[in-house]
């Protein structure tokens, strides 16, 4: 179980000259979840409201996956902070061999 809070990212909100007008830490207990995603969908409304953009800087490998599963296009500022390899297959079974 995790007890301390996690940075998930941090989200941007870049006017059309590119200076930064807003920008707000991405984080929470343990891994993100739908309050993430919802949290980054109201900054793209609020940035597209006022002409603007949301930018995401450094996001978690595991908010990014969960944007995309949302069906989120953000934009993505740096590479993404990665951990272990979550969710991720590191090697490939070959369905004729044998199970262990």
């Amino acid at each position: 179980m995790m007890h301390g809070r996690q940075h998930w990212g941090v989200l941007e909100i870049v006017g059309q000259d590119g200076r930064v007008l807003a920008s707000s830490s991405i984080d929470g207990r343990g891994e993100p979840d739908l309050g993430a995603v919802d949290a980054v969908a109201r900054a793209m409304l609020t940035a597209k409201h006022l002409g603007a953009r949301a930018v995401l800087t450094t996001p978690s490998t595991f908010l990014l996956q969960l944007l995309e599963l949302s069906g989120l296009r953000v934009e993505v500022k740096g590479q993404p902070e990665s951990r272990e390899n979550v969710g991720r297959v590191d090697e490939a079974m070959d369905p004729g061999d044998p199970a262990a």
